[in-house]
């Protein structure tokens, strides 16, 4: 599969299953978060700014449904928004969760985390 397949099939599962997500309760309100699915199951999320440290790594929350970040200095942060039950089946075989910032539609900085689950 060549690199314009993967992408153009990352965009369909995106538009079925991908979500907007909004954070709510601090500086992280400012930050929008989206989930996309490539073609062969690998997780990206994506976000707009900065974070004020360095993400370690994810934790799937598996009873809430929900994305918990945890940062280099102690920080965690639960991203509000619960997933639906085919974005719950990926999150339960996954181990990895790739954390890209994009600005202007290009991708800036990112993390190639360990995803957790509790």
């Amino acid at each position: 599969m060549d690199k314009k397949e993967v992408h153009s099939a990352a965009v369909a599962t995106t538009e079925q299953s991908g979500s907007k997500i909004t954070p709510g309760g601090n500086y992280f309100d400012t930050i929008s978060f989206s989930v996309l699915v490539n073609a062969r199951g690998r997780v990206c999320m994506l976000y707009d700014k900065p974070f004020n440290a360095t993400p370690v790594w994810v934790k799937y929350l598996t009873k809430h449904r929900k994305l918990q970040l945890i940062f280099d200095n102690g920080m965690e942060y639960v991203i509000n928004y619960i997933m639906d039950e085919k974005l719950n089946k990926m999150f339960l075989n996954l181990n990895k969760v790739f954390i890209v910032r994009f600005e202007d539609m290009k991708p800036i900085e990112g993390f190639d985390t360990n995803l957790i689950k509790e």
